[in-house]
């Protein structure tokens, strides 16, 4: 039975070609327009009904523009396969290559499936995709030999690599599109896999849509769709202004956002990928001074361990929670781990582990009395005072100033009390002396106890409030000598005298 049929495609459209039926057997054209890529060749040779091979070969990549109508003919064979066809009224010379209609084999059925370090269904700009198309002979009869498997690169997304697959490129050198050559034999229970692997360009949004797969002429049927999401984590110091470095005890708001930017729904594994340490080293702690959980445990303390959270078509998930700085040792940084799931291994991009840092300003002052000549101090003699300062935060401080609270203390020769520059964990010293005196001698016979305070101030970049440290130091002084006691000392010096 000869049957023909009539398919109108429009100058400079962007529609593919209709498909036309006649009883169960259908052709289709695939052509795109204005520089798509998307045109298809297929050649079917079948023998007679029952026949045990079926060679079919397609290309659905090739850039062209249909510039003509044309009529295809086509003629059923005897098992419902399609033999032969020829194509009219194509201008080949503006073209370029001829258009070709698809003659589809409907026992072949394609799927595919899109794999990620971030999860199922999501991705994120840099990160890495890939595709695994399946390919099947429904039927399990005949055995299909150099079936050809094509599929194009998704927009807003560039080719890495391809399994023993076929660079399809353009002419500006880009690669536009992969083929394959599988067999679906009853060796291979009429199945096949390739795969390919393309890379999310940087700064894309919104779903990567891959409906392009071919096997046999026979186009995917359900689209593989995949969402880009954006991944930000961000830390505000309460009650500083931007810029200004965090002291002991402020309280740092933490946020975490993950925005689904397309229209795919899926599931992420979050984790606070160093909350837990930052606590553990007493870096940052959920409660208050008094002991009270602060605004948001809750929501920490499931970030902190991992939590799985759904994400549905252009939804935005936001985690808030905060926490108080109970010590300083350095800048500290914090980061939050987006992937599939809890074993899967943490993605490089950092898309998927967003970070932040705070910077910090904190100094520490360690006082000590060196070179005691014995556990209690006589009248007129001297102490040494070393005064150890040290930068504890992540920035550098300047104009640090050493000030002693003791009456008569002195510099050291040669000291200063002045640090110009103190540099992140750089410490200092500055010595001080002081003579012991009368009045620092123990009274009523006992021990007399010298306390010597230090206050050490710095200037903070961004900040008019001076960083304080301060420390004291505690020395023990004999008694003071009473007055029986100088005369009896008195005493006993003439007699001495008087027996020389």
């Amino acid at each position: 039975m000869l049957q023909r049929v009539k398919q109108l495609i429009q100058i400079h459209g962007n529609q593919e070609g209709a498909a036309a039926d006649a009883g169960n057997n259908a052709i289709q054209n695939s052509t795109n327009v204005q520089g798509t890529t998307n045109v298809s060749s297929t050649t079917a040779n079948n023998t007679q009904a029952g026949a045990s091979n079926s060679t079919v070969t397609t290309d659905n990549i090739q850039e062209t523009e249909i510039v003509e109508s044309q009529t295809t003919t086509y003629e059923e064979g005897t098992d419902g396969r399609y033999l032969s066809w020829e194509i009219a009224n194509v201008d080949t010379d503006r073209i370029g290559i001829a258009s070709k209609i698809n003659a589809k084999l409907d026992s072949v059925e394609v799927t595919k499936s899109a794999k990620t370090k971030t999860g199922g269904n999501f991705v994120t700009s840099g990160d890495e995709i890939t595709y695994t198309i399946s390919v099947e002979n429904k039927e399990k009869t005949n055995n299909l030999t150099g079936v050809e498997v094509t599929d194009k690169i998704p927009a807003s997304t560039t080719f890495i690599s391809a399994e023993n697959g076929t660079e399809v490129k353009n002419s500006n050198g880009n690669v536009i599109g992969v083929k394959w050559s599988v067999n679906l034999t009853q060796e291979n229970d009429y199945k096949a896999e390739v795969k390919f692997t393309v890379k999310v360009n940087e700064n894309a949004s919104g779903t990567i849509i891959n409906d392009e797969a071919y096997a046999n002429g026979e186009k995917l049927k359900d689209p593989t769709k995949t969402s880009i999401i954006k991944n930000s984590k961000t830390a505000k110091v309460q009650g500083r202004n931007d810029g200004e470095p965090a002291r002991v005890n402020d309280i740092v708001t933490y946020t975490i956002t993950i925005d689904n930017t397309g229209d795919a729904e899926g599931l992420v594994y979050v984790k606070d990928a160093k909350l837990e340490t930052l606590i553990n080293d007493g870096i940052l702690s959920l409660e208050d001074t008094d002991g009270n959980g602060l605004e948001g445990r809750e929501e920490a303390e499931a970030i902190k361990n991992g939590q799985t959270i759904e994400l549905k078509a252009n939804e935005t998930k936001t985690i808030v929670f905060n926490a108080r700085i109970e010590k300083i040792s350095g800048a500290i940084e914090n980061s939050v781990v987006v992937k599939a799931s809890e074993n899967d291994e943490d993605p490089e991009n950092p898309e998927n582990n967003p970070s932040n840092t705070i910077k910090t300003a904190d100094i520490s002052v360690n006082k000590e009395v060196v070179d005691r000549k014995s556990d209690s101090y006589k009248y007129g003699e001297e102490a040494t005072y070393k005064i150890t300062v040290t930068n504890n935060g992540s920035i550098t401080l300047k104009n640090v100033k050493v000030s002693e609270k003791l009456d008569g203390i002195k510099l050291a020769e040669g000291e200063s009390n002045i640090i110009e520059s103190l540099q992140p964990e750089e410490s200092k010293t500055v010595t001080f002396l002081y003579t012991i005196g009368e009045n620092d001698l123990g009274d009523n016979g006992e021990e007399g106890k010298l306390v010597n305070n230090v206050k050490v101030t710095a200037n903070v970049e961004n900040s008019n409030e001076l960083l304080i440290g301060e420390d004291e130091e505690e020395i023990l002084t004999e008694a003071k000598i009473t007055e029986m006691e100088t005369k009896k000392e008195s005493t006993l010096i003439k007699n001495e005298a008087n027996e020389d």
